[in-house]
Order: C-alpha cells, then structure tokens, then sequence
C-alpha cells in the first residue's frame, strides 16, 4: 500500500533507532487517538503529566504537520489530517513498531482525567456571587472558559467514557484510588461544573458505570 509505505518511511526518518523519540511518539499519538474530543497541545500535555510523563508533546507533535492537523498553536485541536494514518497505526501488521493499541490510550486517559479533576475540581470554581440564581440568569455565564481550562473541561465530560472503554479488568490500585478521592471528595464540585457545562445530563450514567 503506497500510503502504508509513505507512513513507515516518514516515521522511520524521524524516530527508528530513537528508543526515548519513539517512546514518546507512542505516548503522544496513544492518547490523541483515543480521545473522544481532538485535544489541544495544551490539554494533551496536561494529560501526559497527570499520566507520569514529563516531556512537552510539542517535542513530538512538532515533527508530524505533514500527518496532523493543529501541530502549530497551543490550543488548536490535534487530529490525524487522513484517517488513514489513524487505521495505519492501529493495525499492528501494518505499523510495525508504531503501532498503537486503543485500549491503553483509554486506561492512560481514564487515570489522567481523575487526576485532572482532583486537582483542578474547586468549590464555586467561577467565583460567582450567588448560588440561588439560575445559569442563564447570571451575567457573564458564558464566558466560563476563562475559568475552566480545556482539560479539565475534558476531563470532567469523558472520564466516564474512558473507563468504559478501558474495561475493568484492565484498571489497576491506583485508578482505583483516584476514583475513591473523586468520588469522595470531588463529587458535588464535579457537579457545579456539569452545570456551568451545560452537561449535566452525563452524571447520571457516569456514576451508574461506578456503582
């Protein structure tokens, strides 16, 4: 396949016989590949490093504008420009040492998110003066990404969808624990922010996955 060949000599020229590069390509793309919203450069190295990776993707993403699309800004969307080279990827017979396995991204991300949210999750996180008004009754509701990033934005709406995805039986102690904090501790923040979202009809099946 000409596309097939024209992916493994573009990869193979930038990360083959890189262990750390290809290391970190796979990270990268793992997680851009199972995000159920494109992620901006800003939220996919947000994601990394609640996830233990300390590098910036940019150092990876900045190599691949002739495959994806929003390499150039920090808060543009990062997508595959051909669904092709998302297919190519995910089929091991065809990427070879650049394969990416979907399951993994989902576990990566689920943990990822839990973690955002704990950190990121705080009581009247908009600083609103009332709490006995209506949403659209306030003035300036909707400018509510200036106070709620796009991950933890993220974070907040697909969680859920990530562990589904992931599969029980493949999530370990420590998205467990995260799971009991946000549960425990970050529940009724977790709900303001549904509300600012205009999301709240997604808690409902959320939390009946964990119960």
């Amino acid at each position: 396949d000409i596309l097939d060949s024209l992916y493994t000599n573009v990869l193979s020229q930038l990360f083959e016989g890189k262990d750390t590069s290809l290391s970190r390509f796979k990270s990268v793309m793992t997680l851009v590949l199972a995000s159920f919203e494109p992620p901006s450069l800003d939220t996919l190295n947000e994601m990394l490093h609640h996830n233990g990776d300390t590098f910036n993707a940019k150092t990876i993403v900045s190599y691949l504008g002739a495959l994806l699309s929003g390499v150039t800004s920090s808060d543009e969307p990062i997508r595959p420009l051909h669904t092709s080279f998302r297919d190519y990827l995910t089929d091991k017979e065809r990427s070879s040492i650049f394969h990416v396995e979907g399951n993994i991204g989902h576990c990566h991300l689920a943990l990822a998110t839990l973690r955002t949210m704990q950190t990121g999750l705080k009581f009247n996180i908009c600083g609103l003066e009332s709490s006995y008004q209506l949403n659209e009754d306030v003035a300036g509701i909707q400018d509510v990404g200036q106070f709620i990033p796009a991950h933890l934005s993220y974070a907040s709406r697909f969680w859920s969808n990530h562990l589904k995805s992931s599969g029980p039986d493949r999530l370990d102690d420590t998205y467990l624990a995260s799971l009991r904090v946000f549960l425990q501790e970050r529940l009724l923040f977790w709900f303001e922010i549904l509300s600012l979202l205009d999301s709240v009809s997604i808690a409902s099946p959320a939390l009946a996955l964990v119960s």
